[in-house]
Parts: structure tokens; sequence; C-alpha cells
């Protein structure tokens, strides 16, 4: 790579080599199943384990027609569910960014058209209740619960539950706080411009946790909660119109991002 040095273009950045080989520009590769883009969409990878995903349901099936079962044939065609199907399309899901509603959209129409498949119930009949009836989770849910297991395994703070007690680093940890939601008079916005007096308050107080009702996701306030020692319990609402929620599943965008902050600064959090 050449760039400008003083008054002079000289070359910037070495060729990198690998078994003797210059190592060449690529728009897009392969990696772990992943399909690696230069504009860092993750698109590609969707679609190519959305193909995965249908394949897995062409050998699911050939498998549930070949094979007598007879009265085990669902609760086998769920089994094979969860190991070639989910697992198939999602393995490495945990660390997927910038994963959207339209992206979890297209994995679930591709759960949803096995399971009506394998019970072959009517376009009409209920997603819901066929998850209820099989006890198995919507596609958002898994995603979720991955990145959360992976989040939480990259925190700097591990943080457990014995009995009753919560455990930080193994060493019991008393909750000393405040619910934390600083709306000015006359506005109904949350507003941050006076977090250092509070956290100031809140120190000489001995409060060592607080609970917020919505996610920060200002950077300088999250640091500035860390460099006062606090903990934070984030709050996540059901239905905020996409923003941050469960239903959608953007609460987890929330979690990631905080995770990932908190894992170059050593952020405490209680999720």
């Amino acid at each position: 790579m050449l760039g400008i040095v003083g008054d002079k273009l000289k070359e910037i950045c070495p060729k990198l080599s690998i078994h003797n080989e210059v190592m060449k520009t690529s728009n897009s590769e392969k990696y772990l199943g992943d399909i690696l883009i230069n504009d860092g969409k993750i698109i590609k990878t969707i679609e190519n384990r959305n193909s995965k995903g249908y394949g897995a349901i062409s050998q699911i099936s050939a498998i549930l027609s070949e094979v007598p079962l007879g009265k085990y044939k669902i609760q086998m065609g769920l089994h094979l569910r969860q190991a070639m199907l989910i697992n198939g399309m999602l393995f490495n899901s945990e660390a997927w960014h910038c994963v959207n509603k339209s992206h979890i959209d297209m994995f679930e129409e591709v759960d949803t058209y096995f399971l009506r498949l394998l019970f072959k119930s009517q376009a009409k009949t209920s997603i819901i209740f066929l998850h209820l009836e099989t006890a198995t989770w919507p596609i958002r849910f898994i995603i979720a619960s991955r990145r959360l297991n992976y989040l939480y395994n990259i925190s700097n703070d591990i943080i457990s539950i014995s009995e009753r007690s919560i455990l930080v680093n193994n060493e019991n940890y008393f909750i000393k706080g405040v619910c934390y939601h600083p709306v000015p008079r006359g506005s109904s916005e949350r507003n941050f411009n006076k977090i250092d007096q509070d956290l100031s308050l809140m120190v000489e107080a001995g409060i060592n946790t607080i609970r917020v009702y919505s996610p920060i996701d200002d950077l300088e306030i999250l640091n500035k909660i860390e460099q006062a020692g606090l903990k934070i319990i984030i709050g996540f609402g059901y239905n905020q119109n996409g923003y941050y929620d469960i239903l959608s599943g953007s609460y987890v965008d929330s979690v990631s991002y905080t995770h990932l902050r908190a894992h170059e600064t050593s952020l405490n959090l209680v999720c």
C-alpha cells in the first residue's frame, strides 16, 4: 500500500505473504462457513445459510419417509430439525454482526416451512400454535440465546446465581441500588446532562448498582458509569416499536453493543 510520508510517496505497508505467495486483495472470501464481503454486509451469509436450510429440509424429509418410525416420526423430525436444520443454518450466528429483523424473518420462513411440512398443516395454522405444541423456540430466540451465551462468556465479570444469592466472580454480591431514569422537569425524554453530579451523589451514598429502564447506547455515558465503579441492570421492553425490544429481537443488538464496549473498557454489567 502506498501513502504520503512527508512530501514523498512511499510504500507504508509491506506486502504480506503466506507460504511464499503474496496475499492478494479480495472482495469476498468464505471463512468458517461465513461469506465475508469487503462492504461489511452479512446478507450473502444469510442467503447462503437459507439455501442450506432448504437443503437440510429435503434431507430430513427423505429420512422421515424412508425410515419406518411409526409414532415417533414427529419426535424424530423435531430432533432432526435441531441437529440438521437449526444448527446448519445458525452455526457461528453468535458472532454475526448487524443481524436485523429482515434476516431473522428469512430464517423463520424456512423454519415455518419445515414445521408445516412435518405436521402437514394448512397455511392458516398459526405458527405460534406449532411452536407451543412442540415446545420449540422460534429462530429469533435461538439466535438471541446463542449470542447472549457468547457475550456472557467474553464478559469481564462472571455473574451467576446460587440459590437466592447473586455471585460476581464466585463472591456474594449485595446490591445497593437505585432506579435511574433522569428526565428533566417538563420533559418526557431521558437526559444525562447531570450524570457527573448524579454519579458523585450515588458513590457518596454507597450505591454500587443502578437499574435503567431502557438501554444506554452512548459510550461516553457508559464510560462514566464504569469509572464510578457501578454495575448496571438493564431493562428491556417487550414491544417498543423495534427499539431494543424483545418482540423484534433487537434487544440483542443492545446487549451485543454494551458487552463489546464492556469487554474493551471493563464496564461491569448485570443483564
